[in-house]
């Protein structure tokens, strides 16, 4: 995929610089590269598509490491899915380290406002943040929730017993996936290719109705 491509060398870019000027060197070049793939595809296609919208929320360490989550956001990114999550490194050291000092990233401490209607208190671990990132991600109109979490962490699993409520109160598809040593790659593709399949299909219903509204239209003139 020409994202991976991208991705992969603007990653081996920014570890072969010396100098800052050369970070921003790589940045600018990322967002360059972004900005003309963009256009090709605006000049190559009738209008923009607008890919479905998934947030991945959960353990920390699990939705950081790609080995540790079985590579969900890159298997969603091939099957055409723009994919958020509720943390990021940079957020987790700007809390923790800098204690919200530093600019530039995204705070993660919004997030326990979220969820107070449904978790109001702290069970441990990112539990709350995995509750209130999911109220977020539904309130901005994401079509999807994914939480994944290893075997057995306790504060994610009271999030999953929470998350059902959220699921019904917006309208929004939420899916747990449970990883530890004995979960297959080929397992997650496919649960993950099924909750896609899942989200697509009201567009493709809306698009048959309209279809069938133009059909319609034009056989009663």
């Amino acid at each position: 995929m020409d994202t991976e491509k991208l991705y992969e060398e603007g990653k081996a870019r920014l570890a072969q610089t010396m100098s800052e000027k050369g970070i921003f060197d790589t940045i600018h070049w990322v967002q360059e590269t972004i900005r003309e793939r963009q256009v090709n595809v605006r000049s190559s296609v009738d209008g923009i598509y607008k890919p479905l919208r998934i947030g991945v929320v959960g353990e920390i360490y699990t939705i950081l490491d790609p080995y540790s989550s079985m590579g969900v956001e890159q298997e969603l990114g091939r099957l055409g899915i723009e994919v958020d999550r509720s943390i990021y490194l940079s957020g987790w050291v700007g809390n923790h380290v800098f204690q919200g000092l530093a600019p530039g990233y995204r705070s993660i401490k919004s997030y326990p406002g979220y969820a107070k209607q449904y978790l109001p208190h702290f069970v441990g671990g990112h539990g709350q943040e995995t509750v209130g990132a999911a109220v977020k991600f539904a309130r901005e109109g994401f079509d999807g929730i994914i939480q994944i979490f290893p075997l057995s962490c306790m504060p994610e699993i009271v999030a999953a017993s929470v998350l059902p409520k959220i699921q019904e109160a917006y309208k929004i598809p939420i899916m747990t996936l449970i990883v530890d040593e004995h979960t297959g790659q080929a397992g997650i593709k496919t649960r993950l290719e099924a909750f896609v399949d899942l989200l697509e299909r009201p567009t493709m219903l809306r698009g048959i109705e309209q279809t069938r509204e133009e059909v319609l239209g034009v056989g009663g003139r």
